[in-house]
């Protein structure tokens, strides 16, 4: 007897480096993989991962007009818009399901986003700030601020005057 549904594509996987946090990055096939790899080129990472994010494909999964978070112990379970996850602080694995590809991109973020806001500052001595750096005649500069605040507007006006680090978000550890 065989089995009559078509076979899943092999899934594609890549390693990431933000801030000493390397991530192993699991999807479902290498059109998800390629244009992550492109965007966080600067981020990929040859080192060993100490966390598995993985993005999966749930083309049933609707959109939802109530977004959720809930923590139980070291899980943590959300459900956003288009994407619905686990982050396992305890296992160091998070899974972010979404309907397609277009989603894939801001279901890794959320997913790192979450895990470096966790993991810094008890095991790196560093911050994840929502915030602009900018380097302006060697001094790091950074600015803070709710969303419209001006911290993309800001590192607008900062291109060709300085190193425009980010705009969204920023990274500070002890040095």
């Amino acid at each position: 007897m065989s089995d009559s549904r078509p076979a899943e594509p092999a899934g594609a996987c890549f390693a990431l480096q933000v801030a000493g946090v390397v991530a192993r990055i699991e999807t479902p096939g290498p059109q998800w993989a390629a244009p992550l790899v492109e965007q966080y080129r600067a981020f990929l990472a040859g080192d060993t991962p100490t966390w598995r994010v993985r993005l999966a494909h749930a083309p049933e999964l609707a959109p939802t007009d109530t977004p959720w978070i809930r923590h139980q112990g070291p899980v943590t379970r959300f459900r956003l818009l288009s994407l619905a996850g686990t982050v396992d602080l305890a296992a160091h694995t998070a899974t972010v399901e979404m309907p397609d590809p277009g989603w894939a991109q801001s279901a890794l973020e959320r997913a790192l986003t979450y895990v470096l806001m966790l993991v810094l500052p008890r095991r790196y001595q560093g911050l994840l700030l929502h915030a602009a750096g900018i380097v302006l005649d060697g001094l790091g500069h950074l600015f803070a601020g709710p969303s419209g605040a001006g911290k993309t507007t800001l590192a607008g006006l900062a291109q060709g005057v300085g190193e425009v680090l980010s705009d969204e978000n920023v990274v500070v550890r002890l040095a």
